[in-house]
């Protein structure tokens, strides 16, 4: 950000996330996770090599460095509208999906809250529009001018309502500062109140700094390859969203299970399947097996009047994990086991994770157990009458000590 070394901090930028993101396995293995390693590795292509801070480009960047970028939001906004078509799921092709959406996502705001409340007509039209901003108007960007600026609307007008009624981490984030780009100088000229303030014309003949008009042709050579991997990655991912006969081959297999160490190249799309009911789960402690008391989560949906908060950016991964743990078996969240012996244990960090400590007199708990129930939003009637969000089921066990 100041321009010191921007080549050689964003490489250390790039390696210390990959490092946290595969030790930090599944808690890590968000598609914003590897977003921001993808990002970060066009970060490297479009960095310049310099080491003290300059008020404007020695050179500018190639001309393929630049189409990268455009490659990679395209690709990303683009793959999660495909996946969509691709999984066959009706609530998406009868445009039914948003009546669910902001109901069971993982981790709605009091604003998504509202969303759910809207008429079923106006929710399947906010549906055949996602498939727009998703589909069609991204493919913009790939076109000169004025175009390319509706597709950096579209994608961040989309990513802020997705901000304003769910919690997505920094991904609504990092998604607007890939668009940032898609707008030429020209935009940022006009945008900019000091324009013209301090500025003097260059003196210098065009032809005095040939140097300046071209990338240089050294680093050129040296990020071709790492250019055409990437290509040639992303048409294959993107062949593999499209599920096409035959793709990916053998071959194909094998060069993209090379890249993916380094989560370079990435599938996105963000509920392809629309989950269409809310299962929370609710952690309880006991010292004797008969008086159980809650662990509250900070920010998931937990206590039936508490409004959906707002989170992002930051990401409580645990209270998104507990989302996904919901959606199948015990056995297929092996975390839980981990989980449940640092609160036995009385892990100050693990229990610092909730709203706060239900056993901080009495010692940790000997008994853990996980309780299911099925949660639905309340409507504003109900609400203005009982001051509840949310409607529960009775709990059934789900994991742990009856």
């Amino acid at each position: 950000m100041l321009g010191v070394a921007p080549l050689f901090t964003a490489s250390a930028a790039l390696i210390s996330y990959l490092s946290l993101v595969v030790l930090g396995r599944e808690f890590m293995a968000y598609q914003w996770d590897n977003l921001l390693l993808e990002a970060g590795l066009i970060a490297l292509v479009l960095a310049p090599l310099r080491l003290a801070p300059a008020r404007a480009l020695s050179r500018p960047p190639m001309f393929a460095a630049i189409a990268l970028h455009h490659l990679l939001v395209v690709r990303l906004v683009v793959s999660s509208g495909i996946s969509k078509i691709a999984s066959g799921d009706v609530e998406w092709s009868e445009l039914r999906a948003l009546r669910y959406h902001f109901e069971t996502q993982p981790l709605p705001t009091w604003i998504g809250w509202w969303a759910h409340q809207l008429p079923s007509d106006l929710l399947a039209l906010a549906t055949a529009a996602t498939f727009v901003a998703q589909l069609v108007l991204p493919l913009l960007a790939f076109f000169p001018g004025r175009a390319r600026w509706v597709a950096a609307g579209a994608i961040g007008g989309h990513q802020l309502l997705i901000a304003l009624t769910g919690n997505y981490g920094f991904f609504n984030l990092l998604t607007l500062a890939l668009v940032i780009p898609l707008l030429d100088d020209d935009v940022w000229r006009r945008l900019r109140p000091w324009r013209g303030v301090g500025e003097r014309p260059s003196t210098a003949a065009p032809s005095a700094t040939p140097a300046a008009s071209s990338p240089s042709r050294a680093r050129a050579w040296i990020c071709s390859p790492v250019i055409a991997t990437y290509v040639v990655a992303s048409a294959l991912t993107l062949a593999t969203t499209l599920r096409l006969d035959g793709t990916p081959s053998p071959t194909a297999r094998t060069f993209l299970s090379a890249l993916q160490p380094f989560r370079v190249v990435n599938s996105y799309g963000l509920f392809a399947w629309m989950t269409r009911t809310r299962d929370e789960l609710t952690l309880e402690g006991s010292l004797d097996g008969v008086a159980w008391r809650p662990y509250v989560f900070r920010y998931k949906p937990g206590p039936l009047d508490r409004a959906p908060p707002f989170v992002a950016p930051h990401m409580p991964r645990l209270d998104w994990q507990m989302w996904f743990a919901a959606l199948g078996r015990p056995e297929q969240s092996p975390w839980l086991v981990p989980l449940f012996e640092r609160l036995r244990a009385g892990s100050p960090s693990v229990i610092a994770l909730f709203e706060h400590d239900p056993f901080a007199a009495d010692g940790p708990p000997t008994r853990l157990r996980l309780r299911s129930s099925r949660y639905t939003m309340t409507g504003p009637d109900e609400r203005a009458a009982t001051g509840m969000h949310w409607r529960s089921t009775e709990p059934r066990l789900y994991y742990g000590d009856p």
